[in-house]
């Protein structure tokens, strides 16, 4: 009888390692809702323009498992960025609004209980001043990583550390900050 091949070994620890493991671990599905601080920052516009500081951002995401660490989903996000004037000028604050798609890549680097994971999504979002009720449309793009821990089946609280960027606009560059509750099964 012949010796098992070094390849099939490592493509057998391979699965092993992209599975996490067990099948009981896997996620199925998720719904997540969570709350934080978004702050924007310029990237264009007249020196004397009012200046974005940090405000409140939600969000809601759900992913379906293509394999037992890739889910693909959608997001529905919303985030408010108040202004302080500088001199005269005396913009309102700003109300994000962002949808699209939505990839989150979850490898086994920690042990059970915590989770982590990678993120990436395209998708629409609309500024709009809500001083002068001027707005328009871009292409949002977030990324971002996250940490979680179960709580207990099926809860998870988690935090996110995340950026977004926007192909044209003034706000066109954001970081965030979150804290979020999760459903999975």
């Amino acid at each position: 009888m012949a010796a098992p091949r070094p390849s099939l070994s490592v493509a057998a620890a391979l699965v092993a390692l992209l599975t996490g493991g067990t099948a009981s671990a896997q996620v199925h599905w998720d719904a997540s809702a969570k709350a934080g601080v978004t702050d924007r920052f310029e990237t264009g516009g007249d020196a004397g323009a009012a200046s974005p500081r940090p405000g409140p951002s939600l969000e809601l995401q759900g992913h379906v498992a293509l394999l037992p660490m890739i889910r693909v989903g959608a997001y529905l996000a919303a985030d408010l960025s108040p202004a302080v004037g500088r001199g005269a000028a005396a913009d309102g604050p700003r109300a994000f609004a962002q949808t699209g798609a939505h990839l989150r890549v979850s490898p086994p680097f920690v042990p059970w209980p915590w989770r982590t994971w990678l993120f990436a999504g395209v998708g629409y979002g609309y500024a709009r001043d809500l001083a002068t009720g001027l707005g328009g449309g871009m292409l949002d793009v977030p990324v971002g990583l996250g940490l979680g821990r179960k709580l207990t089946r099926p809860w998870m609280l988690f935090t996110e550390l995340g950026a977004r960027f926007g192909a044209v606009g003034k706000d066109a560059f954001a970081l965030s900050f979150s804290v979020g509750l999760s459903l999975e099964e």
